[in-house]
């Protein structure tokens, strides 16, 4: 096992607890991780599904300067316990809360949850990084002014609008080294290691019982087809893989995407 130095940032993902299938990896995790280590900070990932070491005893060993917590509705028990337990230990460093449940319950989560500073909604690889660098004082922007950054204020929860990423070609091939070498990915039917894959986002459909089309508003988004090919190359450089899991919302929204991806 690697031993923890300090970090800049400290990403968590909750466990999802018993089931039938693999956990999903926490692909906006790993993505925004990717961007802040392109960016100069040192990153940390625990997705806590593939985790057992002391994490109050690891807490003490990384003092991180910022903290990010995901995780889905069924898990934000587990989320909410990461906040308590990071203020318990660090009870000065930020800590910001994400992804899709946190999106639609922002203001619910900050007047229910004291151990949570932020929250951020919405895609979070370009308004974390902003929030970052004006926490660390990179930026002299307001944080006031960070796109879907939700905070309380002496007149209440004060929420801004969160940007959609236009162009997902900015966004890097996620960084899998994040993960540590406990990540695995069973593939349930075929058997073996696989991997998971993105190549869009966003959904033309709204149904009322899906977040996608919410937490990714305005269509299907596709990546360019060189940088998903890049992705499968890389994937199958670092190991050998039985398949690959897609996970975009609906990969076969457009014709043309999905001919050129097979192809």
């Amino acid at each position: 096992m690697k031993e923890s130095s300090p970090v800049d940032v400290l990403l968590t993902y909750p466990t999802d607890g018993p089931r039938v299938f693999s956990p999903m990896m926490p692909i906006g995790l790993v993505s925004i991780g990717t961007v802040l280590k392109k960016a100069g900070y040192k990153v940390k990932i625990i997705d806590f599904n593939f985790y057992s070491n002391d994490f109050r005893k690891e807490l003490r060993t990384l003092q991180p300067r910022i903290i990010g917590i995901g995780g889905t509705t069924p898990t934000r028990s587990g989320s909410f316990l990461t906040a308590r337990l990071a203020k318990e230990i660090l009870p000065h460093v930020p800590v910001v809360y994400g992804g899709v449940n946190a999106t639609f319950t922002s203001a619910d989560t900050l007047n229910a949850v004291a151990e949570i500073d932020y929250v951020l909604k919405g895609e979070g690889e370009s308004s974390f990084g902003e929030f970052c660098d004006v926490i660390t004082g990179k930026s002299d922007r307001a944080i006031g002014q960070i796109p879907g950054l939700c905070r309380r204020t002496p007149q209440g929860v004060s929420e801004n609008k969160a940007e959609r990423i236009r162009d997902l070609s900015v966004i890097p091939v996620a960084d899998r080294d994040l993960l540590g070498d406990n990540y695995k990915l069973r593939m349930e039917f075929i058997g073996g290691e696989g991997d998971f894959l993105m190549t869009s986002r966003g959904c033309p459909a709204a149904c009322n019982f899906c977040s996608a089309a919410r937490m990714f508003p305005g269509g299907v988004r596709t990546r360019p087809m060189d940088s998903v090919m890049a992705e499968v190359d890389y994937l199958l450089s670092r190991k050998n893989l039985t398949g690959l899991k897609l996970f975009d919302s609906t990969f076969t929204a457009k014709k043309e995407h999905v001919h050129d991806f097979c192809n």
